[in-house]
């Protein structure tokens, strides 16, 4: 069930003076070379970009995707931090539809929140940047474990710079992506100036600070200090370039798109393979090869040990795909083994030539050695034979091999030996002989670790124990005395260790009502409940008799019945008046202290 705990986040932003940065912005706002056309991605606030926002305010985002995607939206700082905005630790479904208009928080949203800022030092620019991708973003793992553990909007714990081009980037220049991003001022509107920007040829689709604004030529006004701009053309090299915008001042900035050459594709396979190609004197890689190349004249150099060197000259103008037989060179070379121990058989490409030590006479070319002695492993190697070579090889003796049987209650849990994942209990292995770490493992359960030694087939039975769980007990005032389960467990503030499941947390203090509540553990977690205790009434307890009894009370003119009984009153100054038909009016005025009194009367008789 969806909790409805509003939560108010504060994003802490930390300036040392207005428009400085620590980070390069070229490096941080992450420009494709080509905006790729199917996915796209954008961002806005409840505001326009540039948009002046106060200490106190919530600040709320909008974004959207043409295609189905996984999302990421961070906070970029002034100061050159990373702080992760969503997904979060209330927020943790980052996979959205195509066409729909999400807003933070979203329906999947564990708890409701608001982001409302607050600056600790000064104002500065925001830049929220979000990264979208048809597959899911790696870099956002480590995250949200930091975030599912409790830091519900962890920051990066390297600077933006390295963040970006170290964790984001590797991931999605690997897949689909798209990028966009949007940006505010908080507490202090900043100086602008003017860029007035232009492309050779014009019309490019124009980028600033990682969002379009439109096509050149085209003017916009931007803050104080550093931008990055870039220019896209269908048939243009895309150009990049950074700049400074100086209070009240027009920038020229001026673009060069380069024409882009046209590119085919040239594929070449050889017989035999494995031929190392080079092109135009650089080496592009080894046969079967496939590589785009740009249009022109080219002169290929294909080489292979033991054959001739091929050399060709040829226009590349279309896709073009050649196939070329080596022409081999025949040469004889000494092959010499010697082995430990020796007496072993020795193969040449499969052919027995003979067993260690053993001196021989091939042609060259790459051979396949294969040495076997009864007892030993057999040694398998590929060389190439292109001079007279000694190989001395020592084998290793076989090793036994034996059974080994891993059980557990309960069963279906993970077995790890050595390290590497095998298998689910109950699960039995065939190792060779050795020591060997098994551990096994199981949701909601502690790790089970032991050393084995085969020497012999062995069993594991592995017992697992379910975790226990964290929970820490404040209250309101403290030193009261906590009851789980009806079982003391010590005074406020405390942490204990619970088995997984529902409990009951019962608190006392003297002067205080006893109060309780109910909560629920999960295996292997921490959390924390806080009581705050309500003082008890202080109360008067006034016992009234009189003789003879059953006369009248009043108290301060108020009827309270008949003697002989107790009243329960406020601290403080009352009127005692007792009444009873023939008898004389019996009056007291005095102060009831919290506690228990003892009132008596004796009545009088009228003569």
């Amino acid at each position: 069930m969806k909790k409805t705990i509003l939560v108010i986040l504060s994003f802490f932003l930390a300036v040392s003076l207005f428009g400085i940065v620590t980070y390069d912005m070229q490096k941080v706002i992450i420009v494709p070379e080509q905006p790729q056309g199917g996915l796209e991605v954008s961002i806005w606030l409840d505001r326009d970009n540039g948009s002046l926002y106060y200490s106190g305010e919530e600040v709320k985002t909008y974004f959207k995707v043409n295609k189905d995607a996984y999302i990421a939206i961070y906070d970029i700082t002034p100061n050159g931090e990373i702080q992760l905005i969503f997904p979060n630790g209330y927020d943790r479904s980052n996979f959205v539809k195509a066409g729909v208009t999400y807003t933070l928080p979203t329906e999947n949203a564990t708890t409701r929140y608001r982001l409302q800022l607050t600056s600790e030092t000064g104002g500065g620019k925001e830049i929220f940047q979000i990264v979208a991708s048809t597959s899911s973003l790696g870099f956002l793992d480590d995250l949200m474990v930091r975030a599912q553990a409790g830091d519900i909007f962890p920051k990066a714990s390297s600077g933006a710079e390295d963040f970006v081009v170290s964790k984001v980037i590797p991931v999605i220049d690997k897949q689909e992506y798209a990028v966009s991003t949007a940006w505010f001022y908080l507490d202090v509107m900043p100086s602008t100036g003017r860029a007035r920007i232009t492309t050779t040829p014009s019309n490019a689709t124009i980028y600033v600070d990682g969002k379009m604004i439109g096509t050149s030529p085209i003017n916009i006004d931007l803050d104080v200090g550093n931008h990055i701009v870039t220019a896209y053309m269908s048939g243009y090299r895309t150009e990049t370039r950074q700049f400074t915008i100086e209070s009240g001042r027009t920038l020229d900035v001026r673009l060069d798109l380069q024409k882009l050459a046209k590119e085919y594709q040239f594929s070449l396979v050889t017989n035999p393979s494995d031929a190392t190609v080079h092109i135009d004197g650089k080496l592009v890689g080894r046969t079967p090869l496939n590589v785009t190349l740009e249009e022109g004249t080219k002169s290929i150099s294909v080489s292979k040990a033991g054959y001739q060197t091929y050399t060709e000259t040829f226009v590349l103008n279309r896709n073009i795909s050649k196939s070329i037989t080596l022409t081999s060179m025949v040469q004889n070379y000494q092959l010499s083994v010697i082995t430990s121990p020796s007496g072993a058989d020795i193969y040449v490409n499969n052919a027995y030539i003979g067993r260690s030590p053993l001196n021989v006479t091939l042609e060259g070319g790459t051979k396949n050695l294969r040495i076997e002695r009864s007892g030993y492993e057999t040694y398998t190697e590929n060389f190439i034979l292109d001079r007279s070579i000694s190989k001395s090889i020592t084998l290793t003796p076989q090793v036994k091999e034996y059974r080994l049987s891993v059980t557990s209650s309960p069963s279906n849990a993970l077995v790890y030996i050595n390290g590497t994942y095998q298998g689910r209990t109950p699960l039995t292995l065939t190792l060779k002989e050795g020591s060997y770490a098994v551990r096994v493992t199981a949701d909601g359960y502690e790790d089970f670790s032991t050393n084995v030694t085969l020497a012999s087939d062995r069993q594991v039975s592995a017992t697992l124990y379910a975790k226990k769980a964290r929970l820490t007990v404040e209250t309101e005032p403290t030193n009261a005395s906590v009851f789980v389960d009806n079982v003391y467990v010590g005074r406020s503030p405390l942490s204990v260790d619970l088995d997984a499941g529902r409990h009951t947390i019962r608190v006392e203090k003297s002067g205080y009502i006893t109060d309780s509540k109910d909560v629920n553990l999960a295996a292997g977690t921490s959390s924390s409940t806080k009581i705050t205790l309500i003082e008890e009434r202080p109360v008067a307890r006034i016992t009234i008799s009189s003789d003879p009894s059953n006369a009248r009370i009043f108290i301060n003119g108020k009827d309270y019945g008949r003697s002989n009984r107790v009243v329960e009153l406020d601290p403080g100054y009352y009127e005692v008046v007792l009444v009873l038909d023939g008898y004389r009016v019996s009056v007291t005025y005095r102060y009831f202290g919290k506690g228990d009194h003892n009132l008596s009367f004796n009545l009088s008789r009228i003569d």
